[in-house]
């Protein structure tokens, strides 16, 4: 044989199962990075990257693949679908219960955690939640680890308030809805525990529409670090989610 066909016999096939389409990419850029980390680290590695969208995900039936990466939020039934197709298998974004499989998570309670202790040794107490709802391919609502923390710390601390919560999608026009609705019932709070980065955004848009100076009377702090949060006025604070490691 030649050296050309060991190579390639000897290539990895990797399948990455993907949950986003590339609208939703666009309003969301944090998946993307993701997705184009994983890409870059195969280019590298010389692995062969087979870019599956979740739809199509049935699909890798007919492939030969030596492992599966599904980026993003899965039912147990499909990620027992795709376990089934090949047992070599890791989540990435979403943590399921199951000793079989591989899962790559960012500790969200713990950003969470920080986050509200950051504003608590501000003397800020009036704390507002805004953020998105996700759900898996197969309609499931998904269990949000920074809303259920949020609850969990702000009722420790006798601080919690059901109607200080706002949820909509991870999206900027979303935040910006969400926003304007806040600041129209005058519910504003003097601090903002904001889902992704792409959401901060929306509700910066809405409080500048109002003349609403942040910080200064209005603190907000979201998730992500994404590659335009360092260019709203002003600057973001957000809690950094390295998504190239």
């Amino acid at each position: 044989k030649t050296k050309k066909n060991i190579e390639k016999k000897n290539q990895f096939n990797i399948a990455l199962v993907y949950w986003y389409t590339t609208t939703q990419e666009l309003n969301d850029p944090y998946y993307y990075s993701i997705r184009h980390s994983i890409e870059n680290e195969c280019l590298e590695k010389n692995i062969n990257l087979l870019n599956i969208y979740l739809d199509n995900y049935k699909d890798i039936k007919s492939l030969n693949v030596d492992g599966i990466i599904a980026l993003g939020k899965y039912s147990q039934e499909v990620i027992n679908e795709l376990s089934n197709i090949c047992e070599n298998i890791v989540i990435v974004d979403y943590y399921i219960d199951d000793y079989n499989t591989d899962v790559v998570v960012t500790d969200l309670k713990k950003a969470t955690i920080d986050i509200i202790d950051y504003f608590i040794n501000q003397e800020i107490k009036h704390i507002g939640f805004i953020s998105g709802i996700e759900k898996t391919f197969d309609g499931k609502v998904v269990v949000d680890p920074r809303l259920t923390t949020y609850k969990e710390e702000m009722i420790k601390r006798k601080l919690f308030n059901e109607r200080l919560i706002k949820l909509g999608e991870f999206t900027a026009d979303s935040g910006y809805e969400l926003m304007k609705e806040i600041i129209k019932e005058v519910s504003l709070q003097s601090a903002y525990i904001v889902g992704s980065d792409s959401i901060a955004i929306g509700c910066l848009k809405a409080l500048n529409e109002y003349k609403i100076k942040v910080p200064d009377t209005v603190k907000i702090f979201s998730y992500n670090n994404t590659s335009f949060s360092q260019f709203t006025i002003p600057a973001l604070s957000t809690v950094e989610m390295n998504t190239y490691i």
